[in-house]
């Protein structure tokens, strides 16, 4: 039976942690529904969106496999919504755990060549060596992502110097909100609703 998604419906982000497979940390959105197709789940997400940030363009596409199915969704921002140099250098040096992800930290060193480090390694730098770091990686990412209108940037996999980044979370909680997730990467071992990806541009 075709089920019809009702578009005057809000659907909040939420969800609840349980205990998974062998002992991980499993994911239960609260607007989770194993009859809701993947289809009508990117047309909430689509139109939600708008609702909610009208201002901003957003596309979702999905993808169906042999392994699953596939949720992108793209926000274009706008260049008004990048932090000031000197604000996030600011607090990127005084902070860097908020602007590092997982166990590398990836920054271009004075001749411009990319550079992975341990994250850690931030934390045991001086004042001076962080905010030449992120000075150099401020200029790196306006220099690279904010001047092709192809150039895309995964939400959560790079430092974001951004003032206004609402939308990008807004995205990420509602689209987790739809989800399921019972995996346990340790033993390879993979149960979710589907996989999904965010990525973001610059509008002009």
């Amino acid at each position: 039976m075709k089920r019809y998604i009702k578009s005057d419906k809000e659907y909040e982000a939420g969800g609840e942690t349980f205990e998974g497979y062998m002992g991980a940390t499993g994911w239960k959105g609260k607007n989770y529904d194993v009859h809701m197709d993947i289809k009508d789940i990117a047309k909430v997400i689509r139109s939600q969106f708008r609702k909610k940030f009208p201002n901003y363009k957003i596309s979702v596409k999905i993808s169906r496999f042999s392994g699953g199915e596939s949720l992108t969704a793209k926000v274009w921002m706008h260049l008004s919504d990048l932090m000031p140099k000197d604000q996030f250098v600011k607090q990127a040096s005084e902070s860097p755990w908020n602007y590092s992800h997982g166990y590398w930290f990836g920054y271009p060193d004075a001749n411009g060549r990319w550079q992975n480090i341990p994250a850690e390694n931030l934390y045991s730098m001086s004042m001076e060596e962080k905010i030449e770091i992120f000075d150099r990686y401020y200029d790196y990412y306006i220099d690279h992502y904010t001047n092709d209108a192809y150039a895309d940037i995964n939400y959560g996999s790079e430092p974001i110097p951004l003032l206004y980044d609402e939308p990008l979370k807004y995205v990420k909680g509602l689209i987790d909100s739809f989800n399921y997730d019972d995996s346990n990467s340790m033993v390879d071992y993979f149960d979710v609703n589907f996989y999904d990806h965010i990525y973001y541009a610059y509008a002009e």
